[in-house]
């Protein structure tokens, strides 16, 4: 187990974060394109057509840049918490036992991961074992 913040995470527990902060970096980058929809031109409506009195017209590309700032910084900071729980994924991997090597294989193949993703995980841990290898380790 790591040891991060003061708690021990399981790596059911480090993907179960980085699976929700993939979500969280989604809705917010859904939120800036929405904002910037709200910046491109669109045809006039009649309502919009008001004879003599006052336009007061606002910078709407301001404005989306001032939001897609915020947007930017919130987005920032959650890909580098998602880099460090992935850090903390590897290494959790990497201090594994080979005979606990079955039971991590099979967690992320229930997960749904393919055989590729599992092998490119275990390459990324430093632990050089080929697809048809981590078949055979999982069919034991």
């Amino acid at each position: 187990m790591i040891e991060a913040k003061g708690k021990h995470l399981t790596i059911d527990d480090i993907t179960k974060n980085i699976e929700m902060l993939f979500n969280e970096i989604d809705k917010e980058l859904s939120k800036k394109k929405v904002k910037f929809g709200k910046t491109q031109p669109t045809s006039l409506k009649v309502k919009e057509i008001v004879v003599n009195s006052t336009i007061v017209h606002f910078d709407k590309f301001l404005k989306y840049t001032i939001a897609s700032k915020e947007i930017d910084e919130t987005v920032k900071e959650k890909i580098k918490s998602l880099e460090e729980y992935q850090k903390l994924l590897l290494t959790e991997i990497q201090n594994k036992e080979r005979n606990d090597y079955k039971q991590t294989i099979l967690y992320f193949r229930n997960k749904g991961y393919s055989w590729k993703q599992i092998h490119r995980l275990f390459l990324d841990a430093d632990v050089k074992y080929s697809i048809r290898h981590i078949r055979r380790i999982a069919n034991e």
